[in-house]
């Protein structure tokens, strides 16, 4: 018969036969000596790493199975992310999308999704207990110097901030935000629709090593996406087929920001190469857990 043991960290039982606890990722050995995990994070075994050359495949060449994401199943219990779409009705951009495909993932590792159709009238009162802000822009500006002042101060706080734009006039909302903080901006209408690999070189692709691109060694880049100008603290994560920056980070002084030009990738041909996997890598980035710490799940 198995022995159980006790986590030293969450206090979960634990059979022999696991090699690490299910809530906290603590490893085993461990667990088996009772030593508590100095510096606790809720990533799995395989944060940095592209690929996994011993992972069975999925049908686009990546490690298949939610344990090759960056967060573990389950680990954001208790976090929370608002999803603010300012994307209008069909005959602008197209049906109205909810991201049921990228809330179901991001709730797959816990997390609570709260939507919304329009900037809150009350951000702070939104935004109190949520750890980032996903804004998907509109066609036609709808966000005020107030709003864009909301966003300032809850990215200032190290809380993630994703920016969604898309091709060419989809980008207004967050062409707002980039002008005012780092005199950056979106721009094209490029018809991409292409799978890209891990970038080597200057080419296409998701760039290697980054916490975000865990699991991902082909991704799909969106039907039709705008790019980035890169200023100040924005640097590269993704470039498109066509060789420019489709999405990019920020990372400096305790803050997280990623700016990306291609939202219909969220809900058109969401089942493609690597998008779950992107999305919920991503917030899990955004979490910012090497600064605020993260909370083992009850």
């Amino acid at each position: 018969m198995l022995k159980t043991y006790i986590c030293p960290d969450c206090g979960m039982a634990v059979g022999d036969g696991s090699t690490a606890c299910i809530r906290c990722g603590c490893p085993m050995q461990q667990i088996r000596e009772g030593r508590k995990t100095r510096v606790k994070l809720p990533y799995t075994q395989w944060a940095g790493q592209n690929d996994v050359k011993s992972a069975p495949r999925d049908a686009f060449g990546n490690p298949n199975g939610s344990n090759y994401d960056l967060l573990r199943d389950g680990s954001m219990k208790g976090y929370k992310i608002l999803l603010i779409n300012l994307c209008p009705s069909w005959d602008a951009c197209g049906k109205r999308e909810s991201y049921q495909g990228p809330v179901r993932a991001l709730e797959g590792k816990g997390f609570t999704v709260n939507y919304t159709a329009q900037f809150p009238e009350n951000f702070a009162a939104a935004t109190q207990d949520v750890c980032q802000v996903w804004l998907i822009s509109g066609n036609e500006r709808t966000l005020t110097e107030a709003n864009i002042r909301d966003l300032k101060h809850f990215y200032d706080q190290g809380r993630g901030l994703y920016l969604w734009a898309d091709n060419d006039p989809f980008f207004a909302d967050v062409n707002a935000v980039l002008r005012a903080w780092f005199g950056s901006r979106m721009q094209g209408d490029y018809r991409g629709d292409r799978v890209i690999g891990v970038q080597e070189g200057r080419g296409a692709g998701i760039v290697a090593g980054h916490l975000i691109s865990t699991g991902i060694a082909n991704f799909y880049e969106g039907i039709t996406i705008s790019n980035v100008t890169l200023t100040g603290p924005l640097k590269p994560l993704v470039y498109s087929s066509d060789n420019n920056v489709v999405t990019a980070y920020a990372d400096e002084g305790g803050k997280r920001l990623l700016v990306d030009g291609g939202f219909t990738r969220l809900y058109n041909k969401w089942n493609s190469a690597g998008t779950d996997r992107y999305v919920v890598n991503a917030a899990g980035w955004l979490g910012n857990f090497e600064k605020f710490g993260w909370r083992i799940p009850e």
